[in-house]
Order: structure tokens, then C-alpha cells, then sequence
């Protein structure tokens, strides 16, 4: 016997709309935030999470769905960072369950709020039925008790008797409508709304002659509704499949019935919706932060990316959005994370990239205003005040909006770019921090710094101590009131840098900080213990790449030592091609790829290799022809590597006698296992030189070759370098230099 008190219970699925895939997938390029007339639900365990923290809320606060609901900052108090539930890949977005809407984590969202919701009762799988809708539903449905056997017995004898009799007899009415809609319950999971009027009383009445009672309630027109979302799924599962058989074979299928999908409605949930599963199931297993089937482990490396001029005219133009250039350079790193080269020095370590975008932190202020205004200097005006109309518009747009950055870091509204930069670096450094626990002492922070970015953070690194405690153990004051990061940053890669300009003008130049990893036991020419000097930054690493096309970088090798910079060419940062894997499938017994043409670069400068890149071919049968091939290499590389160690000799000889030079080759060992600062990404070819210097500034975040270099350089250590023949570091003076 059926207890009458007892409610089937199901699980209430959380569902965010549509088009909010496109933004969870990260994309690189502006995305349509449509109408939420679709949803898509959350995996099964995304779901649970956000129901149990929204549970938590108070009774006043919960609400089902973010759609027109009105949030101030005032409403959140003090809770502004409280850490909601991650979802989806690289768990970037979070669900705050006291607004119901889905938002980055990292960065602020452009464009309307998400709105999130609770499903109660469905249409079918991806249209929820709204309020009040769904709460007259659910107060018909308990009243009513189609779960029991006894309403199944009722529901057959009126069916029987003709579908328009079977909606007289077991209709609900749902009040509040001027429809006349009632609801007819099919079963424990599933019902009908109908609709009190003429035509379709008509209608039921000639469809009542062809009723097959084995079907349950089968009212044409009206609109089927389900409890829960897996039963919607069930429904629409069942469907296709009744479609797929009669297509077929041509004969019917049953719908299942409601202890069918009471039985199978637990299996069916612990199934991620099509569309998430595919994500997760088919991406390639990378170490770059993303979740798959498995567990991945945490994140070791964090890099903060750190955007340079022009963000303000993102304001007006979506895709300058710096989070889509991020976004970007993720995949790209992605990509070569899942090569074998990089994989093998990654090991099972993982990186995540992350924007910091302070330009949108930044505010001009002006000081002593007050003061100013009792003197009578009161009079404002702003950048529109003092354009020229006659000119293009865009043009001047264009100079408003992005040039005129580099004047404000220029002026004295510097302090406030750096604040800013700052800042917002901490912002996202103690949201990540908050969602990592024991980053802060396990984790390292590296830095990519663009254009203007760059200056920025040399001043920040200039004046940050040689060692910053970890988060955790900082009091709340110290929080507070820090002028420098909250963490200390290891390897800081600069991409089309000013920085060599501005050093000029300021008459500064780049010297290690002591102190640092590389630099524990350096003399006192080599690396200064200063925290209040320009360019003597608390990094371990340093890196200043760039496009010689790029009108805005310039080089900081004269930085260091201008004598030794002028025998010091910058290294060229080789494409991922044969040459990449040519040492590694040597290694491995991997088939031969094909080379790549080679394009016009800098032919003066010599070559920077990435692990693994060599200019061995890879292993082959000896033929006779081959081996005459192979000779000849043989012969070459020996006379190559004599010319090499006189080269050596010299340069050594050269040093003896020049103590000046000593210092300036160890100065640019302190600040990079290279030697040198300088590395230049080779241009692909363009259709003109003033095509490809136009582009230049904005080309790194696709470029897979910077990407690879970034990821080498991060994670390759001592025995790497030594495995395979690039950038060995070399005693000096009985210390090691270590990465």
C-alpha cells in the first residue's frame, strides 16, 4: 500500500542559459550573449554543489533564478569575495548562489550578468517552466497524488470514458492565468496542461476515437510538463528512441512509464549533459589547469599576464577585451604543453595563465584640488575638451584611447598606473590564493609583461623585497597595506617592451637582485641587495622578448653592459618544426618530420633552441648513400665545434685580462641561465614590412613558438638542460648557477 504522505523526491537541477557555453569554453574573440530562452543544465556534481551553498543561504536570500533580479554592492556587504562554486574546465567561472548568476572569477564580466536557476518542473530538457508556474504545479501535483496506485487506477477507468471526460473529471485548475489552463497529471513524474476553451474540446473529441488507452494521457495541444529535470531528460531520451525504432521498423514504441524513470532517473543524473561530457572527453590531456576525467593535480605555476597600452578603448570595441588575447595564449600554450618535448620537461606539473587588468582599476585623480579651489583654479576639462574635431575621428579615437597611455606614465599620474597595477595583481593573487589553499607556500608566480606593462612591473619588482612572506602568514595590516606584490614573482618575461626607453631617459640600468636563486652567493659586483633602485628587480629570471618588426620594443641587453651587449646579438627563438623534435625522436625512435621552409629573419643574430631542438637529423637505416651523408655531417660538426672552442678560447683569453668584461659576462649569467636577455621571435613573412610591423605589437599571444619558450623556461631544470645540450649552466667562480 502506497503512503499517502510521502512525496516522490527529486533532484532540483541547477541550469545556466545557453549561450553561456561560448563563454565557458574561454574564447578569443567576442561571443553573443542571446536571449535566455534556452538553458543548458550543469553537470550533475556542479548542481549538488550549488544547491548545498545555496541551502546554506539564509531563508530571505534564497531565490530560484538571477533573471531580473537586482543586486547592489551595498546588497553584498563584506561577503564581496566570497568564493562560490567553480565549474567547468580550468574552473575560471563560479556560480554566486546569493545573486543566481555565473561570473568569471579572475577578471569582470563585460555585458549583462548571467542569470543561473533552479528547475523545478520542465517543458523539456533545456526550457524550464517559470514563476509561478512551476510553484502551481507543484501545489496541484501534491494535492492530487499521481504517484499513488490508486490515481493510476482512476486515470485508466477516465480514459475509458473519452479524453475531453478524463479532463473534466481530473483537471487542477492553475489559478492566476486568463488561459482557463489547467494540468491533467499523466503519472508520478509527468503531466498536461490544457486549455479550457472550445477548440480544444473540439479537438479532444475527435481525437477520443483514436486513443489507444496503453497511452497515457495523450492530449493533442497541450503542452507536456515534467517534474525534475531527469525526467525532461528521460522524456526526451525516450522520444528519440521511440523516433530512431519507427523509423526503422516502422512499429510504435511505448513511452516508459513512470516507475521506469523513477528507477533509471539516478543512473541518467550522474551523467554529464552531451555537451559538457564532450568537452571534457575529447579535449587532448594537457598540464595548462584543465580539469579532465581524472585527477589532473594542482596547479604549480601560476603566470600572471599583465596587458600594456589601448585597454581603454576596449570599452568601446569588445574585441580589444585583453581577456580574449589571454584566453588565446592559454590554447597556444595548451597546445605545446601536449607535445612531447614540453610534456616531458613539464612532468606532472601544471600551469595556469591569468589576466590582470588594471587599466580597468586605474581612475585619474587629481591632488590638492581643494587647495587649488580656494585659489580659484577650478577649472576642469578632460581629454574631449581638447581634441581637435576636425581631424578622423578614429584616428584621434585611436590616439586618445591607447597613446595616450604612454603620456600618463610619463607625467605624474604614474604612481597611480603603478598602484593600479599592483593592485589588481594582488586582487587576483588572494581570489586565487582563497580557491588554492597552499599555493602561497608550495606555488611560484611568473610574469608576462606587455608594451607598457612592462615598465610597470619593473617599478613594482624595483622597489618589492628580495622575499615576500607567504600569504597565509601575512596579518591582515600587512595585507593592507603592502605597496608591492603579494608574492614573489620567478620568472618575469617581457613581449614588446619600452622598457630599454625609458631606462634610457632615466639614465638606469638592469642588475640582479641579490638574494634571489640564482644570486645567493654573488659578489657584490654581480648583484646589488637594493629594494629602492630602478631595474635591480626580485625576480630570478629575466627575459626580454620581442618581433624586430615591432615598432614599440626596443633591446635591454645595453641595459646590463653596453660594451659586452654590442658582441651579444639577440638569440632567435626557433618555430616548432622538425629541428624541435629532430634530438627527440632520436631519443625515442620517432619517424622523421618534414622541415619547414625556412623565412627571412635577422641573419647576423645566432639561434636560440628550445629543449629538444637540434640540427641532427633523427635517426636512419644506413645505406650506403646515407652513410656518405652522414659522414660529411660528421666532418662539418667537428669543424663547427673546433671553431667553437677557439672562439672559447679567445673569448676566455679576452677575459683574463679584462676584469670589466668578467663582471659583464656574469652579470648577464645572474639574471638568466642564457647569458643574455635579448631572444627575438623570427617573422613568418608578410605580405609588407609595414603590414607586419603594424601587426607585430599584438602578434605574441598566437604565436606558438613564444608560447613553447615560455613553457621551457618555466619548468626546464639543470638536468634538462643538460639532457639536451641547451643553455648548460656552467660553475663560475665555484658557485652553480641553478634555474
Amino acid at each position: 500500500m502506497d503512503s499517502v504522505d510521502h512525496v516522490p523526491h527529486y533532484d532540483i537541477r541547477w541550469l545556466r542559459p545557453a549561450y553561456s557555453t561560448a563563454l565557458l569554453d574561454l574564447p578569443t574573440a567576442p561571443v553573443s550573449q542571446g536571449a535566455t530562452d534556452a538553458w543548458r543544465a550543469f553537470s550533475e556534481e556542479e548542481s549538488a554543489a550549488c544547491e548545498e551553498a545555496w541551502q546554506r543561504l539564509p531563508k530571505d536570500e534564497q531565490h530560484n533564478t538571477g533573471e531580473g533580479l537586482v543586486i547592489g554592492p551595498d546588497d553584498l556587504g563584506e561577503q564581496a569575495d566570497m568564493v562560490g562554486v567553480q565549474i567547468y574546465k580550468d574552473k575560471l567561472y563560479e556560480v554566486d548562489v546569493r545573486v543566481m548568476q555565473l561570473k568569471p572569477v579572475y577578471w569582470r564580466l563585460t555585458g549583462n550578468p548571467i542569470p543561473v536557476m533552479r528547475a523545478h518542473w520542465m517543458f523539456d530538457e533545456t526550457h524550464p517552466v517559470p514563476e509561478p508556474l512551476s510553484s502551481q504545479l507543484e501545489k496541484a501535483y501534491r494535492r492530487t497524488k499521481p504517484w499513488l496506485a490508486t490515481y493510476a487506477e482512476e486515470l485508466r477507468a477516465a480514459l475509458s470514458a473519452g479524453t475531453t471526460d478524463a479532463h473534466d473529471k481530473l483537471k487542477r485548475e492553475l489559478p492566476g492565468n486568463d488561459q482557463g489552463q489547467s494540468v491533467v497529471f499523466q503519472d508520478g513524474v509527468s503531466g498536461r496542461i490544457v486549455s479550457d476553451n472550445l477548440a480544444f474540446r473540439v479537438q479532444q473529441s475527435l481525437y477520443s476515437s483514436f486513443m489507444n488507452t496503453n497511452h497515457p494521457v495523450a492530449f493533442p495541444g497541450a503542452t507536456p510538463v515534467y517534474r525534475g529535470f531527469v525526467a525532461a531528460e528521460l522524456a526526451a531520451a525516450g522520444s528519440k528512441d521511440k523516433a530512431k525504432t519507427d523509423s526503422r521498423s516502422g512499429t510504435p514504441t511505448h513511452n516508459r512509464s513512470a516507475s521506469s524513470s523513477s528507477k533509471k532517473g539516478k543512473d541518467s543524473t550522474s551523467k554529464k549533459p552531451t555537451e559538457e561530457r564532450e568537452l571534457v572527453e575529447t579535449d587532448v590531456p594537457t598540464k595548462t589547469g584543465e580539469e579532465g576525467d581524472g585527477d589532473g593535480g594542482d596547479v604549480t605555476d601560476l603566470v600572471f599576464i599583465v596587458h600594456g597600452i589601448g585597454q581603454s578603448l576596449a570599452t568601446q570595441y569588445e574585441g580589444l577585451n585583453f581577456v580574449y588575447a589571454s584566453n588565446l595564449f592559454r590554447q597556444v600554450c595548451r597546445k605545446q604543453s601536449a607535445s612531447p618535448a614540453i610534456s616531458s620537461i613539464m612532468r606532472n606539473r601544471r600551469i595556469q595563465f591569468l589576466p590582470v587588468m588594471w587599466r580597468s582599476n586605474f581612475a585619474l585623480t587629481v591632488d590638492d584640488e581643494h587647495l587649488r579651489a580656494e585659489e580659484g583654479l577650478d577649472n576642469h576639462f578632460n581629454i574631449e575638451d581638447i581634441t581637435l574635431k576636425e581631424s578622423i575621428p578614429f584616428v584621434r579615437e585611436l590616439a586618445n584611447n591607447v597613446i595616450l597611455d604612454v603620456p600618463y606614465f610619463m607625467s605624474g599620474h604614474r604612481e597611480s598606473m603603478i598602484k593600479s597595477v599592483c593592485e589588481e595583481a594582488n586582487y587576483v593573487y588572494r581570489k586565487w590564493c582563497k580557491r588554492n589553499p597552499g599555493f602561497d607556500q608550495r606555488g611560484r608566480v611568473h610574469i608576462i609583461a606587455h608594451s607598457l606593462g612592462s615598465p610597470l612591473v619593473t617599478h613594482v619588482l624595483s622597489n618589492q623585497p628580495t622575499h615576500v612572506k607567504p600569504l597565509s602568514e601575512l596579518s591582515e595590516g600587512e595585507v593592507d597595506s603592502s605597496k608591492g606584490f603579494l608574492f614573489n614573482t620567478s620568472a618575469l618575461f617581457m613581449a614588446g617592451s619600452p622598457l630599454a626607453m625609458f631606462m634610457l631617459l632615466d639614465q638606469r640600468q638592469l642588475i640582479a637582485r641579490k638574494g634571489r636563486q640564482r644570486t645567493k652567493d654573488s659578489p657584490h659586483d654581480e648583484a646589488l641587495n637594493r629594494n629602492d633602485l630602478f631595474g635591480c628587480m626580485s625576480i630570478d629570471a629575466l627575459y626580454n622578448v620581442f618581433y624586430p618588426s615591432d615598432p614599440i620594443a626596443y633591446r635591454l641587453n645595453p641595459c646590463v653592459d653596453s660594451q659586452r651587449a654590442q658582441k651579444l646579438p639577440p638569440l632567435a627563438i626557433t618555430s616548432i618544426n622538425a629541428s624541435f623534435f629532430g634530438r627527440l625522436s632520436q631519443l625515442l625512435g620517432l619517424p622523421a618530420l618534414p622541415s619547414m621552409p625556412a623565412m627571412p629573419t635577422m641573419p647576423a643574430m645566432p639561434t636560440f633552441k628550445l629543449p629538444f631542438m637540434t640540427s641532427r637529423s633523427p635517426s636512419r637505416p644506413r645505406t650506403p648513400d646515407n652513410k656518405q651523408v652522414e659522414d660529411k655531417e660528421k666532418e662539418k660538426k667537428r669543424k663547427e665545434d673546433e671553431e667553437k672552442a677557439a672562439r672559447e678560447r679567445a673569448e676566455a683569453d679576452a677575459l683574463a685580462v679584462d676584469p670589466r668584461a668578467t663582471r659583464a659576462r656574469r652579470r648577464f649569467e645572474a639574471l638568466n641561465p642564457h647569458g643574455t636577455i635579448d631572444f627575438y621571435l623570427p617573422s613568418e613573412g608578410a605580405i609588407s614590412q609595414y603590414i607586419d610591423m603594424v601587426m607585430a605589437h599584438a602578434n605574441y599571444w598566437s604565436d606558438p613558438a613564444f608560447g613553447a619558450f615560455v613553457l621551457a623556461e618555466i619548468f626546464a631544470e639543470r638536468e634538462d638542460r643538460v639532457r639536451t645540450g641547451v643553455g648548460v649552466d656552467k660553475p663560475q667562480r665555484g658557485r652553480t648557477l641553478s634555474k
